[in-house]
């Protein structure tokens, strides 16, 4: 099969992305450690390099800024725990990233952590309109009933925002949860 210059160059520029970015990856993890690698890769939508930081130990419940940093040496993650960063699993909901939620769930990610402000990850899926995140969540066990400093849970940003697959999810789990809640 023979391949046009066009197409050859794209591969090309593919794969010296690659490379660039897994040479990026092994300084951040030199520098900042498995924990940096799995946020920034999180940040970034780089999901191998994100489930391979797991896969050799990074914290299923680390914390980074939501922001991507436009500066190379400008630090995201804190090393201290620090509630006022973003865990790793809400920014895998807020990217759309279900092979990331998933592997953090599965590794131990806590599904109802909260930022200071009382923010969720399935409030942020609500928010971003990711039915299938919402779905994800909910399956591990998400608490429909947090809810903001402002008062909002899940439920009431997905009505505002108009997330009609989102709301029908939720109203689910809530009434689900409230069956069970009679029951006992």
């Amino acid at each position: 099969m023979k391949r046009s210059p066009v197409r050859i160059a794209a591969l090309l520029v593919g794969l010296l992305g690659l490379v660039l970015w897994t040479g990026k990856y092994l300084r951040q993890r030199a520098q900042y450690g498995l924990n940096a690698t799995l946020i920034i890769a999180t940040q970034e939508h780089q999901t191998e390099v994100a489930l391979r930081a797991l896969r050799q130990g990074a914290d299923p419940n680390a914390r980074g800024s939501m922001a991507v940093s436009q500066k190379p040496d400008e630090l995201l993650y804190n090393t201290k725990e620090d509630a006022n960063l973003f865990p790793a699993l809400m920014l895998a909901a807020a990217n759309d990233d279900s092979r990331l939620l998933k592997a953090l769930l599965d590794r131990g990610a806590d599904v109802n952590a909260q930022t200071p402000e009382g923010w969720t990850a399935l409030i942020y899926s609500a928010v971003s309109h990711q039915p299938q995140m919402t779905d994800i969540l909910l399956k591990h066990g998400a608490f429909t009933e947090y809810h903001t400093q402002d008062g909002r849970s899940a439920l009431d940003v997905a009505t505002e925002l108009h997330r009609k697959q989102t709301i029908a999810l939720l109203e689910k789990a809530h009434k689900d949860y409230i069956d069970h809640q009679v029951v006992r």
